[in-house]
C-alpha cells in the first residue's frame, strides 16, 4: 500500500475519480490474483486458512461463527471506547482542513452503516481482496473452458474435457456498487473532485495526494493482493469487518501492514 498510496478497496474510488494510477494498480492486482489462484493450493497445504471475519470465540475449523448476534461484551467495550478516544485525540491534534464532499468522520460511519447492511443483506461481512481472487478465477474459467470446447485433437485426457467450475460473482457485484457510489459522489461534488481526469500517471493529482509510477502502481499492487490473499482479508477484511468483530489474526495483521508501511516509507527516504 505505501508504493500505490491505495488499499485493494480504495483503487476503484480512485478510478471513479479519475487518479490514473489506480488502473496500474488495478492490473496489478488482477496478477497477484493470477498468482494467488495458480500456488494457493500448495500454500494452504499443512495450514489452517484464517479468515478476516473469524471472531474471538470461533470455532478452529475457521467457520465464521459469532457475528450474527453481536453482543456488548467488555471486550467489544473497551474497543469502541479506544476508537472513540483515538477520533476525538486525532480531531484535536490533526484537525480536519482540506476540501472534501464529507467529513471523514461521516465517512467512518457511511462504511460502517454499509458494513451492517452487507451482514443484513448478504449474510457476509465486508472484504474488497476477495474480488481480485474472482476476476483472476473467471479469467481461468474463461481460459480453461474455451480450452476444454476445443482440445487438441491429440489429446485424449478425461480432464481435458472436464469443465471448470464457475466462480462467483458477489464479490464482483461488490465492486460495481463502490465504482457506482464513487462516480456518483464526484457527480454530486463537481467542485471538488472534478478537476481530476485521466491522462498520464502524475496528472489529476490534487494536493496531498501520492503520485505513483506505472511500474510501481503494477508491482505494489501485484505484492498487495497477492499479501492480502495470502492474510485472509485486506484493509476492509481485516481492519473493518475483522477488528470490529475482535478477530485476533485480523489485529496481527493490520498491526503487520502498519510496520510493514512505516518501515518502507523509511527506507524510500
Amino acid at each position: 500500500m505505501t508504493l500505490t498510496g491505495a488499499c485493494p478497496g480504495t483503487v476503484f474510488p480512485q478510478l471513479a475519480v479519475g487518479i490514473l494510477s489506480g488502473l496500474f494498480v488495478l492490473l496489478g492486482g488482477i496478477l497477484g490474483g493470477v498468482l494467488w489462484v495458480t500456488f494457493r493450493t500448495s500454500l494452504r497445504q499443512g495450514s489452517q486458512p484464517v479468515h478476516a471475519a473469524q471472531s474471538i470465540g470461533s470455532k478452529g475449523n475457521g467457520e465464521r461463527t459469532g457475528n450474527r448476534n453481536p453482543t456488548l461484551s467488555p471486550a467489544l467495550m473497551a474497543y469502541i471506547s479506544l476508537c472513540l478516544l483515538a477520533i476525538t485525540v486525532a480531531t484535536f491534534l490533526a484537525p480536519f482542513t482540506y476540501a472534501a464532499p464529507i467529513h471523514p468522520i461521516l465517512g467512518g460511519l457511511l462504511i460502517g452503516a454499509a458494513q451492517a447492511s452487507s451482514i443484513l443483506l448478504t449474510g457476509s461481512t465486508l472484504g474488497v481482496s476477495t474480488a481480485y481472487e474472482d476476476a483472476a478465477a473467471w479469467l481461468r474459467y474463461w481460459i480453461q473452458n474455451s480450452e476444454s470446447a476445443n482440445p487438441p485433437q491429440t489429446s485424449r485426457s478425461d480432464k481435458a474435457s472436464k469443465p471448470f467450475p464457475r466462480p462467483p460473482t458477489k464479490s464482483l457485484c461488490f465492486v460495481v456498487g463502490v465504482l457506482a457510489g464513487s462516480y456518483s459522489v464526484l457527480k454530486l461534488s463537481p467542485h471538488q473532485l472534478a478537476s481530476r481526469s485521466f491522462g498520464s500517471v502524475g496528472e489529476g493529482i490534487a494536493e496531498g495526494d501520492v503520485q505513483v509510477g506505472k511500474l510501481t502502481a503494477v508491482l505494489g499492487g501485484c505484492i498487495m493482493i497477492f499479501g492480502a490473499r495470502l492474510a485472509g482479508g485486506c484493509t476492509s477484511g481485516h481492519g473493518i469487518s475483522g477488528m470490529a468483530m475482535l478477530g485476533p489474526a485480523s489485529f496481527v495483521t493490520v498491526g503487520g501492514m502498519f510496520v510493514g508501511g512505516m518501515g518502507l516509507a523509511v527506507l524510500r527516504g
